[in-house]
Parts: C-alpha cells; sequence; structure tokens
C-alpha cells in the first residue's frame, strides 16, 4: 500500500473523500476551486522561470537555495497543506537531503514555514498508520456532515453529491 501525499490531505479534510479517492472514485477533475488550484500552480510566480522538480511521485512547485516552496489557493486547509509539505519533507529525509519549506497561499497573501523536527515526523508518521486503518477497513467512514449539524467543508467538497445525494 503506497500512501501519497493526496491521501494525507484527503484524510486530514475528511477519512471518506480519502477513501473514496483511493478506490479511484475520483470527482476532482469537475470541481471549480481544483481548477483554480490548478491555475494558480501554473502561473506560481511570474517573474520567475519554471522550477518544479519531481521525485518519488512528488512535484515541488519551487526551490530557492535552501528552501522548497510549495503555492496553494488560499489558506483554507492549512492543516492539510502543513502536513502534506512534513510528507514531503519525510521522503526527502529518507534520500539524506534536509531543506525548510514554506507554503505561500497567493489569495491571502500569507505563507507559513516548516520544518520536519522529532515531533512532528512521529505525529506524521502516526497519521500515515491512521491512514492505513481507515483504507483496511471493511466499510468507508461515516459522512462528516448531519443535519443537525453540517460540517463546514462538506458543501464545497467534489464529492458532496456522491455522499449526500
Amino acid at each position: 500500500m503506497t500512501i501519497t501525499w493526496t491521501l494525507i490531505n484527503y484524510y486530514l479534510m475528511c477519512p471518506r473523500k480519502m477513501r473514496l479517492f483511493y478506490h479511484n472514485i475520483q470527482s476532482e477533475h469537475t470541481s471549480q476551486n481544483v481548477q483554480i488550484g490548478k491555475y494558480y500552480h501554473e502561473q506560481r510566480h511570474e517573474d520567475k522561470p519554471h522550477t518544479e522538480v519531481e521525485f518519488d511521485g512528488i512535484k515541488v512547485d519551487q526551490i530557492q537555495w535552501d528552501t522548497v516552496i510549495e503555492y496553494k489557493k488560499a489558506n483554507t486547509h492549512p492543516e492539510s497543506a502543513k502536513y502534506q509539505l512534513l510528507f514531503y519533507l519525510w521522503k526527502l529525509k529518507q534520500k539524506w537531503i534536509v531543506k525548510k519549506w514554506k507554503i505561500i497561499f497567493k489569495e491571502n497573501k500569507w505563507s507559513i514555514d516548516i520544518e520536519l523536527d522529532p515531533a512532528s515526523e512521529k505525529d506524521l508518521l502516526q497519521k500515515i498508520e491512521e491512514i492505513k486503518t481507515v483504507l483496511t477497513q471493511s466499510t468507508p467512514p461515516p459522512v462528516l456532515w448531519t443535519q443537525s449539524k453540517p460540517h463546514k467543508t462538506c458543501k464545497w467538497c467534489s464529492y458532496f453529491d456522491f455522499c449526500y445525494l
């Protein structure tokens, strides 16, 4: 079982979404937010040349000296973005490469710096084990949204119709 940054990202947003994606039930291509994110990815830094780097199925937006930069549309899921980069750092560490990371949220004009310390690495590895557990269970996780207590992310999710209609 291969765990990817996308699975970690989706797990933190919604374990059900992560499991649907893992089992090739994909609806991201119809999401307007995904299309906007792809546009920002393509326009990531207008005054710099294309500097994307790819390794082990990971695409890095830009490298500047000792810092790897990842561009995001907005800071609507900063924890998911943080764990995405912790995962990247962990993969780089396995190759004896140590870097700092920065997430730049284009619409918010806001950024955060990320480093892989022992506590965050332990937390990341725990999340990976939780993901493996969800993926091997016989039934999918329940939906997050109920009529009495709506979850803030469900109505914007590209899987909303799948889960609720």
